[in-house]
């Protein structure tokens, strides 16, 4: 996936949890304050030197972005770690 097809997710720019998928499969869930910037944030031109080799393999496998929008960071914490529980290792690798 590359930075300009992002505006097509309408991600909000509030707080929630979001996952990057490649079909069905869950690549990653995350949690941020801002959805809008923290996904933004994985497609930047420094994304290699900020981030390393692993994730930049990862975001150009992704093809959707699915979030959910929570009120409070507990909200958010709880749900992270229910759909991470089932995620890929991703999660615990990146």
């Amino acid at each position: 996936m590359q930075l300009n097809e992002l505006a097509k997710f309408n991600l909000p720019d509030v707080p929630g949890v979001y996952l990057f998928k490649k079909g069905k499969k869950v690549l990653y869930v995350g949690k941020a304050t801002s959805l809008r910037d923290r996904v933004r944030s994985y497609f930047d031109d420094d994304l290699i030197a900020a981030r390393g080799p692993r994730v930049v393999d990862m975001v150009t496998k992704v093809d959707t972005i699915a979030h959910e929008t929570t009120p409070t960071a507990p909200t958010r914490a709880s749900i992270w770690r229910n759909i991470s529980a089932g995620a890929t290792r991703s999660n615990r690798r990146v």
